[in-house]
């Protein structure tokens, strides 16, 4: 009699299959481009870039954030020359929701 294989088995089979066959293309990609001289065609590409003064803003976390109908600007970052921060604008400010009149009391007779 045939014994019962469950199929976690056949599941982990399947996926060591998958990764095997994943595993297997991924290096091929890798050493194709090593020698088709991809590499150093990129590399040459990334050289001439020319170079920025891109950096990263960093927002002031150190207390919470206004209000949603009060944020219309945000100080955020520090500038690394002057250490002054930046004033963020919000361009598509939201107007804010005029409270609802409550309803009046109807007289009574």
């Amino acid at each position: 009699m045939a014994q019962h294989t469950p199929f976690s088995r056949h599941l982990f089979n399947a996926i060591m299959g998958y990764m095997a066959i994943d595993t297997t293309l991924f290096t091929a990609k890798i050493i194709k481009r090593r020698l088709t001289g991809e590499a150093a065609r990129r590399a040459s590409i990334l050289a001439a870039a020319p170079a920025t003064k891109f950096g990263w803003v960093q927002a002031d976390l150190r207390g919470p954030l206004p209000p949603l109908d009060e944020l219309d600007c945000l100080r955020v970052g520090a500038s690394r020359e002057t250490g002054s921060a930046h004033t963020n604008l919000n361009p598509n400010p939201s107007p804010s929701p005029s409270p609802s009149p409550s309803p009046s009391p109807s007289p009574s007779p």
